[in-house]
């Protein structure tokens, strides 16, 4: 009996990890879609960027951009390719959209994240640096 009971723990601590593992985004259309299911698979040290420690820095090649259904509202999704080749997303914000304006499908460009400032919103906004290398 008492083994019965070690495997269905085991069993449904396995279908947790799937779980974490799945994400469901249906927001999420399209080749972007596809990708952040790769990714979300295998879990490489690629992904959604989050920009949480003041001087995250990423430079390679801008693949594309989507835009999402996002909490509040729609939301662009930016794609791009590491130096190392590892396929990289990040959601983005006012300042961010506005600093990756000049940014073209193919370049090759460099962004920082430099940190929070209080926006009268009732969220800090993040700011970010961003600069076309070639």
């Amino acid at each position: 009996m008492a083994k019965k009971g070690k495997a269905k723990a085991k069993a449904k601590a396995a279908m947790k990890r799937q779980a974490r593992t799945e994400v469901v985004r249906p927001e999420v259309k399209g080749k972007a879609a596809q990708l952040l299911k790769e990714l979300d698979a295998a879990q490489t040290g690629g992904g959604l960027m989050m920009w949480e420690v003041e001087g995250d820095t990423l430079v390679g090649e801008f693949l594309g951009l989507e835009t999402v259904k996002g909490k509040w509202g729609p939301q662009k999704l930016y794609t791009m390719r590491d130096n190392e080749g590892r396929t990289r997303t990040f959601y983005g914000s006012t300042v961010l959209d506005r600093e990756m304006d000049g940014i073209k499908a193919g370049d090759t460009f460099g962004i920082q994240y430099r940190g929070t400032v209080p926006s009268g919103k009732g969220r800090p906004a993040k700011l970010f640096v961003v600069r076309k290398i070639a």
